[in-house]
């Protein structure tokens, strides 16, 4: 009867692999069952057969149980390679912000659970985050509470077990548990510094584009610390109350694709962060090492969980990502960074010279290189790239191949066979 049933059994295993590559979500057993025309336990037993050779052969794929059902996955040793590959990061990549994975996690762990429990619990608005949850199909309306008014009621849904690659909610860390990262899956930290004008904000743009990361604005941060103080009053002149004031401010970052928004007590950050007068008063909260260090610490924070960022500014690397082999110092004449600064300011219909857009960039370029804390450093492990005549394109490949030659110097070389070893 063994004999019978071995041509089935491999034409259901053709059959299950040809479904899985094809689909983009997870299938279910009952939709394969339908479409197979072979009995439930027999298709089971061939998914978790299938599973094993992908397993235990060197594969670049893996086959996967979710919740929703069973999905084909290149194996997170072969992600970034896949990326380079294609230029592009891989396909239904959704990024949740601090706030967003927060509010998961308590729905996660205390299902089912109104909106007011996870705001007494948050201490914060949640409806902003909940939406963009709902949306994503992460959690669902599962029911209304009895208690006064019956609010809704959330829960998690299949996609929450598919995005966090969970077979049911038994799989979810125990709380305190230790979860380790996959081995060979260390985010990418990438550190751009440079005096103003080198180009950095574009280049850092372009290259998070391009290697599917996210670019992060550091100055942002301290631009809506300054607004804030603006808006609220507050005394420049009061190093204390300041400090106090960015201890307290509520800002997150809201990663869409390879974008990352800026949300100060909860709204996005716009035009108002860049007006002249908080341009005017950045130096007083800008230079207090108590609130370089507190926004250093809340980027690092926001950028956990997230398969890499790209960030510039003055400090990347000395005080943000000091341990990061991927440090980027850029550069440009003096004359070269006032022509493209006059651009920019034609463009909004300033009237500027080239001698005084000169003079403030040699004027710039003293207080960035004598500031006490979180001055402009040339590192002598970063990659300086002078890039006076050349184009934006031309920068941003300096920058990758640069990234891509430490990448291959620090990957893990085999050891030689005994009989070609080095006599």
């Amino acid at each position: 009867m063994n004999e019978k049933r071995e041509p089935a059994s491999d034409d259901l295993f053709a059959a299950l692999e040809a479904v899985l590559f094809a689909a983009d979500a997870p299938v279910s057993v009952g939709r394969l069952v339908r479409a197979l025309g072979h009995p439930r336990a027999r298709v089971e037993e061939a998914l978790s057969a299938l599973a094993r050779r992908y397993a235990e052969n060197d594969r670049g794929v893996e086959l996967l149980e979710l919740g929703g059902g069973w999905q084909l996955f290149t194996k997170r040793a072969f992600a970034k390679a896949v990326e380079r590959a294609l230029s592009r990061p891989p396909r239904n990549r959704t990024r949740l912000s601090a706030a967003a994975l927060e509010t998961l996690a308590i729905i996660a762990y205390r299902q089912p659970i109104t909106r007011g429990e996870i705001e007494a619990i948050r201490g914060v608005d949640t409806s902003g985050t909940l939406a963009s949850l709902l949306e994503h199909r992460l959690i669902e309306v599962s029911g209304r509470a009895e208690s006064a008014g019956r609010p809704h009621l959330y829960s998690t849904t299949e996609g929450f077990l598919n995005f966090f690659g969970l077979r049911h909610l038994g799989e979810l860390p125990q709380p305190g548990e230790r979860v380790e990262a996959p081995e060979g899956d260390v985010p990418l930290r990438v550190a751009i510094d440079g005096p103003a004008g080198s180009g950095k904000s574009t280049v850092a743009r372009l290259v998070a584009s391009r290697l599917g990361l996210v670019y992060v604005d550091t100055g942002a941060f301290y631009r809506a610390l300054t607004w804030l103080a603006l808006e609220r009053g507050a005394d420049l002149e009061d190093p204390a109350a300041l400090v106090e004031l960015a201890r307290e401010a509520e800002l997150e970052l809201e990663v869409e694709g390879n974008a990352a928004r800026l949300l100060v007590e909860g709204r996005p950050a716009g035009a108002e962060i860049r007006s002249p007068e908080v341009a005017a008063a950045i130096k007083n909260l800008a230079d207090l090492p108590p609130i370089r260090n507190l926004v250093n610490g809340r980027i690092r924070e926001l950028a956990r969980g997230l398969p890499g960022v790209v960030a510039e500014g003055r400090d990347i690397g000395t005080l943000l990502f000091p341990d990061t082999p991927y440090k980027f110092y850029l550069t440009a004449s003096v004359a070269e960074r006032a022509r493209r600064r006059l651009e920019d300011h034609r463009a909004q219909g300033e009237r500027l010279t080239l001698p005084e857009l000169e003079a403030q960039l040699i004027e710039r370029d003293r207080a960035d290189a004598t500031r006490d804390y979180g001055g402009l450093t040339r590192l002598p492990d970063a990659v300086e790239i002078n890039t006076t005549g050349m184009s934006v394109q031309e920068v941003v490949e300096a920058v990758l191949e640069a990234i891509e030659l430490r990448r291959g110097a620090a990957a893990p070389k085999e050891a030689a066979p005994e009989d070609e070893a080095p006599e």
